[in-house]
């Protein structure tokens, strides 16, 4: 049961989601393959103070861990479910930053087929994982933590400070963008000690009942190490574990243009990790396959923990 456990949070902790970093986008001259008539948009947030947005997000990992000095690989498969949510609390006139809260309402788990629940001692601090201001751009421009959250993440070494639906957006370019054009930002992942970049493009400007609808590819590329966390941005490893590997993958995202926010994404992705727990004589040496759908989600009336499948 402790190795399940183990192999739980890896799993969590490498299938968090990508998202934004502080960073400046750069942008990149057009692909003339992708290139087409529509008129160039500026692509920004929009925030309303007293809004809530709640997003679902499910998570379905495969993959083979080999353990042990005997090197004697275990199948993995597991399943995470998620909803969470982002209120505007405040919009500030100088240059439009919002002021969020953000949280996670509910989580589930299971791994091989059989359920993990989520203890409530460590659901019940995520409910508001903190406040942060974020400008239309994408960019965060900080970030408060919950009093209350501490360490008390669903595993120890999460970064929930990157837990929103928007950093899957990464931050958007200054000039206006058209179908074929492409740009870059620097992001990270939900765990310490991460480098990873990366490239967006327009795909295309699509009208969807009224509404004008940005297709946006994703490829995202890097490593992450748990023994030099980023700065600012790691929660603590249980004593002596360590973590590291690499992330390669792509997604596409639906973007809504004129209300400003994030409709949906689904990604791919493939990640190799090498784990080792504390006290270890060999580490676990983990290949997975990850898949994820982010979307807009109803508000619940009272939100009930999603059922693991």
């Amino acid at each position: 049961m402790k190795t399940n456990h183990l192999l739980a949070a890896a799993v969590l902790l490498a299938v968090s989601p990508l998202t934004a970093h502080a960073q400046t986008a750069t942008p990149v001259p057009s692909s003339p393959a992708l290139a087409s008539a529509a008129q160039p948009v500026t692509l920004r947030l929009k925030f309303t103070p007293g809004q809530t947005l709640y997003y679902s997000m499910v998570t379905d990992t495969s993959g083979t861990v080999l353990t042990g000095q005997s090197g004697a690989g275990m199948p993995i498969q597991v399943h995470m479910q998620m909803l969470m949510h982002q209120t505007v609390k405040s919009v500030r006139a100088s240059d439009g930053a919002a002021t969020l809260d953000v949280g996670i309402d509910t989580i589930s788990m299971g791994m091989n087929g059989q359920t993990m629940p989520m203890p409530p001692e460590r659901l019940a601090p995520m409910k508001t994982i903190g406040t942060m201001v974020i400008l239309p751009t994408g960019k965060t421009v900080s970030f408060t933590p919950s009093a209350g959250l501490s360490t008390a993440g669903p595993m120890p070494g999460m970064d929930l400070t990157h837990m929103n639906a928007m950093g899957s957006l990464g931050q958007f370019p200054d000039a206006p963008v058209k179908a074929g054009d492409t740009w870059k930002s620097a992001v990270a992942m939900g765990m310490m000690g991460t480098n990873v970049a990366a490239g967006f493009t327009l795909l295309s400007l699509d009208t969807v009942e009224g509404k004008t609808i940005a297709i946006i590819k994703q490829r995202t590329n890097g490593t992450f190490d748990t023994t030099a966390p980023a700065a600012g941005t790691a929660t603590p490893m249980p004593a002596g574990m360590a973590m590291n590997g690499n992330v390669d993958g792509t997604g596409t995202l639906r973007f809504d243009v004129d209300a400003g926010a994030i409709i949906g994404q689904t990604s791919r992705a493939n990640v190799t990790m090498v784990m080792t727990p504390p006290g270890a004589t060999a580490p676990m040496n983990m290949q997975m396959k990850v898949s994820s759908t982010l979307k807009r989600a109803s508000a619940p009336a009272a939100a009930a923990n999603p059922a693991v499948q």
